[in-house]
């Protein structure tokens, strides 16, 4: 991190859709890390129920917890990754960084459990599955609010 402060950035967003215990704490103590040794102040973006998981108190300087809206119907299909979870999350921090002239574009992979099991071997099995490269429906949210499915705790 001390490579990007020095580039000129102030604030890092880092974020992850992954549900591993393990991956999320790693993130976290980087974030940590990254801030305490250089003049970035870079957050930890994750749902609530994993900053509690890791143990961290909520108002922690270096996270961001957010509280998912439920969507109103659950969906028929997977969404695991680059899908409308994580979209979503993009969308409402940093609109700029989706291009609004593929997003629309983009379908659901419509994707059930068997998939993700083959997907989860990585690699050409993954690229097989997912030729695109998200396992979801990274549009959905684009064609409605896609703040919505996102609250965050401001600071």
């Amino acid at each position: 991190m001390q490579g990007l402060a020095d580039d000129g950035l102030r604030v890092l967003y880092c974020t992850s859709g992954h549900n591993d215990r393990a991956h999320n704490a790693a993130i976290f103590e980087t974030v940590q890390q990254g801030t305490a040794a250089s003049a970035l102040q870079a957050a930890f973006l994750s749902e609530a129920a994993m900053i509690d998981r890791l143990g961290v108190p909520p108002d922690h300087p270096n996270v961001l917890p957010f509280h998912p809206v439920p969507p109103e119907t659950p969906p028929e299909f997977l969404d695991i990754h680059a899908g409308e979870w994580e979209t979503s999350i993009m969308l409402a921090m940093n609109p700029k960084t989706m291009k609004d002239s593929v997003l629309p574009s983009l379908v659901s992979t419509r994707l059930g459990p068997e998939a993700l099991a083959i997907w989860r071997n990585g690699h050409e099995d993954a690229r097989r599955v997912t030729p695109l490269g998200y396992f979801g429906d990274p549009a959905t949210d684009f064609h409605r609010a896609p703040v919505r499915r996102a609250t965050f705790t401001s600071r």
